[in-house]
């Protein structure tokens, strides 16, 4: 189930920002933690409190090789709210951009 809800949140993400994802979309390259290539124009710090102040979401968002990009996980705790939580806070988000 974990896997399942990562390669649901980079499914959504990817689809939101429109960004190619840094690999296949298979279990042989992530299991359940993933990253999500944000877009440019992403302010990481603003994102980040943004996710955490109104969506109680907190998840490392920063830049690696000139790329914006969020990494997530999911442990059994998790469930598809979560999923469903930071993918909407993300599309929020990218609406006020």
């Amino acid at each position: 189930q974990c896997h399942e809800y990562a390669a649901e949140t980079r499914r959504r993400i990817t689809r939101l920002s429109g960004v190619e994802a840094y690999c296949p979309d298979s279990p042989e390259w992530y299991a359940q933690m993933g990253t999500a290539v944000l877009p440019s124009q992403v302010d990481p710090g603003q994102l980040r409190n943004f996710l955490y102040e109104n969506y109680h979401v907190e998840v490392p968002i920063g830049e690696w090789k000139g790329n914006k990009q969020t990494r997530f996980s999911y442990q059994a705790y998790n469930s598809q709210s979560d999923v469903d939580a930071f993918t909407n806070g993300i599309e929020a988000y990218l609406k006020t951009i």
